[in-house]
């Protein structure tokens, strides 16, 4: 298994990537982003949060972002059929995804949380793939999704 290391990734590009994301999990953007000082777990007034369970922040592995553009902006948040992602870059860099909803457990929202986190990552890393085999005069001949959400890309490349 590979075990990919995302270390400075501009934070615009985990936008495009957070959107990649939302479409295909069938989720929907909430706003463009959530902007700085916005609290991750923030209050609410009460009849918002009846029934709605905070799940646990869950940390996207081997990640570092880059916040040199669109710096006040924190998170992206998407909704699903009562379910709110919070995609969050930390004061560290690191990135971290809560799900919360209602009628869930704290386990079901963090296995959601975890799924989100593995998507985001196989998105950040098509795009940089797919990024640097344009840049090197790569042509993407094909390209599929199979089970289990592998990615096939099919390239050639004429000198």
């Amino acid at each position: 298994m590979i075990v990919p290391v995302i270390t400075a990734v501009p934070w615009p590009a985990v936008g495009a990537a957070v959107m990649g994301v939302a479409a295909a999990m069938g989720y929907g953007l909430s706003g463009a982003a959530v902007k700085e000082g916005f609290s991750f777990f923030r209050k609410r007034v009460k009849a918002e949060t009846d029934d709605v369970t905070p799940g646990p922040e869950v940390p996207i592995e081997n990640t570092e972002v880059k916040a040199e553009e669109l710096a006040q902006v924190k998170e992206f948040v998407l909704k699903q059929e009562g379910i709110t992602i919070r995609i969050r870059r930390k004061n560290d860099g690191k990135m971290a995804v809560c799900a919360e909803g209602k009628g869930k457990t704290k386990a079901e929202l963090e296995a959601i949380a975890k799924k989100v986190g593995e998507r985001l990552v196989q998105q950040l890393v098509y795009n940089r793939v797919v990024t640097e085999l344009k840049s090197n005069d790569f042509k993407i001949l094909e390209q599929n999704t199979e089970e289990g959400d592998h990615i096939r890309i099919r390239v050639a490349r004429w000198i």
